[in-house]
């Protein structure tokens, strides 16, 4: 179990990393200090060990890739599970700019420049763009980008369950506190999208230890209020 929450970990930290990366580059930052959080996140996501210990004995700092500005952010993280830069960029890019990331194929420097060229910020205007013709017509789009970015919106609004990263976390906690508290649940771990810090959420994912047999387990959370049925069930994960 110690192995698997250090994997969590790692690849938790690493994704707030890109994720800052990816915030960077709408904003346009200098390509350097980009690319040093990408290679910080690389670097995370494969140190080999417990990302708290390799702060305090110093091995995450001689780690390359992982320069002093990255490795207070991880400090953050550890310590805190928050980190004030990734939140103060949150806060600075239009929530618009953070859902068109969830777009399959629209990458960030695509967005980029449908806000820079076209003014757009919002899920809603990107789909008046798509039908009218301003996107096919930006360089390098064509009109079979602009029929999967429609197809992409399309997919995001039928999926009602996504979430936006802030609101996700907060019921992913609602939801492991009370999971924790079912008879014979050791500990309960929020994992999936949530602990790595995606910033559009599909599904809450909850890791459960527990000294109870699953079916027993299972049994408990059917019972939960709130809980009407299992879309789908095996003998360690049920959905």
């Amino acid at each position: 179990m110690d192995a698997l929450k250090e994997l969590m970990d790692r690849k938790a930290v690493a994704d707030v990393l890109e994720q800052i990366a990816s915030f960077l580059e709408l904003r346009g930052e200098n390509p350097f200090r980009i690319r040093a959080f990408r290679t910080a996140a690389r670097a995370v996501a494969t140190f080999p060990g417990d990302l708290r210990q390799g702060i305090e004995d110093g091995s995450l700092a001689s780690t390359k890739g992982v320069g002093p500005a990255t490795l207070q952010i991880v400090g953050e993280l550890v310590g805190t599970g928050r980190a004030s830069m990734l939140e103060e960029l949150r806060e600075q890019i239009p929530p618009g700019l953070v859902e068109m990331l969830a777009i399959g194929g629209l990458g960030v420097a695509k967005i980029r420049q449908i806000h820079d060229v076209l003014g757009i910020d919002s899920l809603p205007e990107l789909e008046a763009a798509a039908h009218d013709g301003r996107l096919a017509k930006l360089p390098r789009f064509g009109q079979k980008t602009s029929e999967n970015i429609l197809k992409g919106i399309a997919f995001l609004r039928q999926a009602s369950s996504f979430r936006l990263s802030h609101h996700a976390a907060e019921e992913a906690e609602g939801l492991r506190a009370a999971l924790e508290r079912l008879p014979g649940v050791s500990t309960a771990i929020v994992a999936g999208e949530v602990r790595r810090r995606s910033e559009v959420v599909r599904d809450l994912v909850v890791v459960l230890v527990a000294d109870v047999p699953p079916a027993e387990l299972f049994k408990r959370l059917s019972q939960l209020p709130g809980v009407h049925e299992f879309a789908g069930q095996d003998e360690r994960r049920l959905t």
